[in-house]
């Protein structure tokens, strides 16, 4: 796939994409004749590009290395053409979701440590330091194209933006980091061209992400996507895998997710329990305030804890009974041995 870009009294401008069979993006030829190699490992997630060809000078950054948690980027390093590294940044975010909290970086033997503010959908917007100093800050229009900052640098000082040039994040909406080569969003199973305000590639799950396969979410103010495959917010009552539900979710919704079986004494009782993908429901804040917390050591069976929290969940909530059911199904199906009917003796 080829990208024309033209201008009054200027030559074209054009970059050729290459996709491999899995369609990953794997190579990208820019204009000025750069050309960048994409790498990634047995999920689809990237974990390295490299620049092709000639470097222009002995700090340029030849290569880029990416760390995953599941399917959330944690950090990159960053490589000159001698090896070295030029930059390593790691970031926290809010546990269960894709939302940043901080962003750690090395850089010429420096360790620096910058608190992220995000907006209502959890897309960075400033970088503070330890002090509450603002030493980044994004203008970011509404399909998330970075608008660039004219102002002089004393001005900016004066308003309180970004006095440091060396200091600066990647992240963009949740789940998305910028690639300055190309200008593109990386979002896990695609990317993202802000410009367009929309993917370069159809959607890999086809339909089952809405009508528009190269679209990103209606409304980005309410919407989010953090693994590129498909946006919608988090519903009332809403049945899940709790890393899905949480990741949906987005600040002012008044929605919080509770397992159901509860973590603490399923973590007891059910092999392989994984809080952050076990089953769970989307309540209101104020009815999941009235729900009782299990504490301590539990010696029940998986099948009483279950009943317990559907006991609580009529009781406490407005949950339908749609809902139920279907919280019941999917702690089935995803622990059919701790559901396992015992023979009658």
């Amino acid at each position: 796939m080829n990208k024309r870009e033209s201008r009054a009294g200027f030559r074209p401008r054009e970059t050729q994409f290459e996709w491999d069979a899995l369609d990953r993006l794997v190579r990208v030829s820019l204009p000025d004749g750069a050309r960048w190699r994409y790498g990634y490992d047995a999920f689809g997630r990237r974990v390295s590009k490299v620049r092709e060809g000639q470097v222009p000078s002995a700090q340029a950054v030849a290569r880029v290395s990416y760390r995953w948690d599941g399917d959330q980027l944690s950090g990159q390093t960053q490589y000159r053409v001698d090896g070295s590294v030029a930059r390593a940044v790691q970031w926290v975010y809010e546990p269960g979701s894709f939302r940043p909290l901080a962003q750690v970086e090395e850089q010429a033997g420096q360790t620096r440590l910058h608190y992220i503010v995000a907006d209502l959908t959890g897309t960075a917007r400033e970088l503070c330091s330890e002090t509450g100093e603002v030493h980044w800050r994004g203008e970011q229009g509404l399909w998330g194209a970075y608008r660039e900052d004219k102002r002089p640098i004393p001005l900016r000082r004066y308003l309180g933006d970004a006095a440091n040039e060396e200091v600066y994040c990647e992240l963009r909406y949740q789940g998305q980091v910028y690639d300055a080569e190309t200008g593109l969003y990386y979002n896990r199973h695609r990317y993202y061209d802000p410009e367009l305000g929309q993917y370069i590639s159809a959607d890999p799950i086809g339909l089952a992400g809405g009508l528009r396969p190269q679209g990103y979410v209606p409304n980005p103010m309410e919407w989010v996507d953090p693994l590129g495959l498909v946006g919608c917010p988090v519903k009332k009552y809403e049945v899940s895998t709790y890393n899905d539900l949480k990741n949906r979710s987005v600040s002012g919704d008044e929605l919080d997710i509770h397992h159901a079986m509860q973590k603490h004494p399923a973590g007891q009782v059910v092999p392989g329990y994984d809080p952050k993908t076990a089953p769970s429901i989307a309540i209101p804040k104020v009815e999941h305030q009235e729900i009782p917390t299990m504490k301590g050591p539990y010696t029940g069976s998986a099948r009483d804890l279950l009943a317990k929290d559907i006991k609580d969940l009529r009781e406490y909530t407005n949950a339908p009974a749609s809902s139920i059911k279907e919280l019941i199904k999917l702690n089935k199906e995803m622990f059919p041995d701790a559901f396992k009917k015992l023979p009658r003796k």
